[in-house]
Formats: C-alpha cells, sequence, structure tokens
C-alpha cells in the first residue's frame, strides 16, 4: 500500500483530497491529511476508509519528521514559510514532494541532491501559479511551431467572488489561505513594459494597477504578481518587450488595500506587545504621526493618507473594522496575523454565493510575412454553493493529476522544478480538459 501524506486541511485542500480517495480503493493508496486542526481534517476525511487523520504541528521537524517517513509520497499546502522545512525532510526520508506553493531559489538549487536520489521536488502547482505557467508553456509551444515569435506576455490570475455573489464594497471573499491575501504585494513586483524592467515597491504595487476585461466577468483591476523577471529564462521569453503576471480583483480592492499598504499594517515584521486588549483603532493610531491634523481617528487617517474624509477608501476601512474600539480579544504574533483574522472574519462568500477562478493570457506575436496576431486564451471555473468551491477545484485538480502520475509511474522526472517541464504539463492539462477545465481561445489579426 502507498501512503500519500497530504500537509494542510484548509480552504484548498477539500477537492485535492477527494480526488485522491476516489481513487484509493483501486491503486492500494492510503492518504493520511496531516494538520494541527484534527476536526478541519477529519471533516476532509469524511471517514473515507483509506483515510487517515493525523495530527501535526509543522513548525516541529521530529513532528514533521514523523510524518513524512513512511509516505511515498507528500502534497504540501501548508503556507510558504513551512516549504523550506517540508522539502528537506522529504530528502532526508527520501519521499517525492509537490508543491502548490512558490518556490524559492535556494530550493530550486537542491535540484541535484534530489536528482540523485531519484526524487521529485515539483513546486508551483496549484491554478496561479501553476495551471497558467502549463498553460502558458503549451501555449507558447503552438505559437512556435507555427513559426510565431512572442513579443508580449501578459498572464493573469484571479480567485474572487462570482459577479452575482459579491456582497461588500471591496468585492472580495476569501476563498483560500487569507494569510496570502494579507501579504500579497508585500514583496512588491518586476516585469518588463515596453522593454523597460519596472521595480515596484510593496507601497507601489497596488497603486500602478491597470483594467482588465475578462469576457462574462467584465471589468477588472490587475496589478503587478510579485517577480515575472524569475520566468524569462523558463519560458523563454528574454527578447519579449513586455512579460506581465499579473493578479485580477474586482474594482474597489486595490484601491482600499493601498491605503492599508501606505499605512504599513501588512506587516509581519512589527511584534506589538498586549495585542489581545487592544483594538484595530488603537492599532490605526499606533501608525499615524503625531502631528497629523484631525478630530476623529478617521479624519487623521484620512489626512495622513492625503485623502477626503469622505472617500470610498476611508469609508471601505470603516466597513472592514479598522476604526472599531472593540479589542481584539486574541493575541495574534503581528498586526499582518490580526488582519488575517479580520478578513477571514468580513470577508467570506455570502451564504448560498459562489467563487470564480480565472485564468487569462495575452500574447502578441510576430509572424514572418503575416503581420502581428493578438492572442487571448481564458478559462473560467465557477464554483457550486452546494459542493467545492472553484479555487479548491483549481487548486486541488493539477495537484492530485500529478500526484497520481506520479504513483502510477506515468512521471518519470527526478529533480526540482515548475511545471513548465513537457512531462509535467502535457498530461496534466490533458486530464484538466476531459475533467471540463479548457482554455478558450481567441485571436485577433
Amino acid at each position: 500500500m502507498k501512503t500519500i501524506l497530504v500537509l494542510g486541511a484548509g480552504h484548498s485542500s477539500p477537492y485535492l483530497i477527494r480526488y485522491l480517495l476516489d481513487r484509493a480503493e483501486e491503486r492500494d493508496w492510503r492518504v493520511v491529511v496531516g494538520d494541527r486542526d484534527v476536526e478541519q481534517a477529519g471533516a476532509r476525511v469524511a471517514s473515507h476508509p483509506r483515510g487517515e487523520v493525523r495530527q501535526i504541528d509543522a513548525t516541529s521537524l521530529e513532528e514533521l519528521g514523523r510524518a513524512i517517513s513512511p509516505a511515498e509520497v507528500v502534497v504540501n499546502l501548508m503556507p510558504p514559510s513551512m516549504q523550506r522545512s517540508i522539502v528537506h525532510e522529504c530528502l532526508r526520508a527520501q519521499t517525492h514532494m509537490l508543491s502548490v506553493s512558490y518556490a524559492t531559489p535556494d530550493l530550486l538549487r537542491l535540484t541535484d541532491e534530489a536528482s540523485e536520489l531519484g526524487l521529485l521536488m515539483l513546486f508551483e502547482l496549484g491554478a496561479d501559479p501553476g495551471i497558467d505557467h502549463m498553460a502558458t508553456m503549451s501555449l507558447l509551444d503552438r505559437v512556435r511551431s507555427e513559426g510565431g515569435r512572442v513579443v508580449g506576455f501578459e498572464s493573469y490570475g484571479g480567485g474572487l467572488p462570482a459577479p452575482d455573489s459579491i456582497d461588500n464594497p471591496l468585492g472580495y471573499a476569501v476563498t483560500w489561505n487569507p494569510r496570502g491575501v494579507v501579504m500579497a504585494g508585500s514583496e512588491g513586483a518586476l516585469f518588463v513594459k515596453d522593454g523597460r524592467i519596472r521595480a515596484l515597491t510593496p507601497a507601489r504595487v497596488f497603486e500602478e494597477t491597470w483594467p482588465v476585461r475578462i469576457e462574462g466577468i467584465g471589468d477588472l483591476v490587475a496589478y503587478a504578481n510579485r517577480d515575472s523577471l524569475s520566468y524569462l529564462q523558463a519560458f523563454g521569453l528574454e527578447e519579449a518587450r513586455t512579460v506581465v503576471r499579473g493578479t485580477l480583483r474586482h474594482p474597489g480592492w486595490c484601491s482600499t488595500w493601498l491605503q492599508i499598504a501606505r499605512l504599513g499594517m501588512n506587516s509581519e515584521s512589527l511584534k506589538i506587545s498586549r495585542m489581545a486588549g487592544r483594538s484595530f483603532a488603537d492599532l490605526v493610531e499606533m501608525f499615524l504621526p503625531a502631528e497629523v491634523n484631525g478630530e476623529s481617528l478617521e479624519e487623521r487617517t484620512a489626512s495622513f493618507l492625503e485623502l477626503a474624509p469622505d472617500d470610498h477608501a476611508i469609508a471601505n476601512l470603516r466597513w472592514l473594522g479598522l476604526f472599531s474600539r472593540a479589542p481584539l480579544g486574541f493575541e495574534p504574533p503581528s498586526v499582518a496575523h490580526a488582519l488575517t483574522h479580520l478578513l477571514s472574519k468580513k470577508l467570506p462568500l455570502p451564504d448560498g454565493g459562489r467563487d470564480v477562478v480565472i485564468l487569462h493570457h495575452e500574447l502578441e506575436v510576430e509572424r514572418p510575412g503575416r503581420g502581428e496576431e493578438r492572442i487571448r486564451s481564458t478559462v473560467i471555473e465557477y464554483g457550486d454553493p452546494q459542493g467545492s468551491s472553484a479555487m479548491a477545484r483549481a487548486v486541488g485538480l493539477p495537484t492530485g493529476i500529478a500526484a497520481r502520475l506520479l504513483l502510477d509511474g506515468e512521471l518519470e522526472l527526478a529533480g526540482c522544478h515548475l511545471p513548465t517541464e513537457r512531462a509535467v504539463y502535457r498530461p496534466v492539462l490533458e486530464e484538466l480538459a476531459r475533467e471540463g477545465l479548457e482554455f478558450r481561445e481567441e485571436r485577433i489579426r
């Protein structure tokens, strides 16, 4: 019997766990779901005879090592901060690992060690990053085989409430790890625009936004997503004039989150003591200069941010609860953790609501003797209010497929990789299409 260890039972896990359990009897698998919250992990397994729940504190290397040791493959859904420890424990136990988190350069440099052990460490295997990478490589392969030269590349992804399920002024709902929502943009961004490398500080990521229209969804707002330059070589786009990876949001989010970033409240490095007895109003007050003008906290905040007191962003901060005088009632390790807790409470999907995952690519292609062409490739996946969210399906399905391919001996690859390898993206995209997750393409001359 082969053991699969799924680390993490959060928002993104239900579809993946169900996918693995549905195939466990036929393939003689045992699916172990490890999480600190055993009640939540138990709900994911739902007493399946091939499933098992294990309480794991992933911050303990000893506990992590004991859980990983008997597994043939580990599927990592833990927060990115835990990924390095998980990779090293998998190497120590000689266990394959699949992860939905971004790969860091230091982890990719472990490729020789993993190859010598015959192990696969496959990163960025969810929706974004994940399906977007695979669809990009497939599309680029096809364009190049037709003699085209890609001179512009834009890739967008977003996990959002569906347009018919927006019930708050920020136009957002938390359908994945809320910490990732809070920390978005905190590392700044790099991309290429019109032949020029652009570097955005964290405070400017949500300031330099632009509109993107998605057919069937409407007008959205995009912001630059992390380091697009790191994909130039992987995608073979070193000579392209524009290379941008962006994140999509409904109008209202970026203009509001910009003010939170300008205040500096999306920081994990600030450790404020005795936060349980403090309110969000107290925290906001701490970030304001003493000499800022205004009688009320809202007026002083607006003055500091150089906004009118009746600006929609100030109204959104009020709605979110940043001016509340109620004590937090718990002891978060940082201000960003307090914000994470707040978003989870204030921004769930409404009852009966559904989410949507959007992945959208735009390519500018030059063809010798045939002029230029713009290619748009889009997938829109809606969640089921009575079943899986679109986010859980879009993250879980490619990860589950990769796990099946690996355990069935159909993914003969070793080392540390992204899913930009043809051995990965071809079979995964083929099965995604059979599952109804297929890109729609439009070509404009």
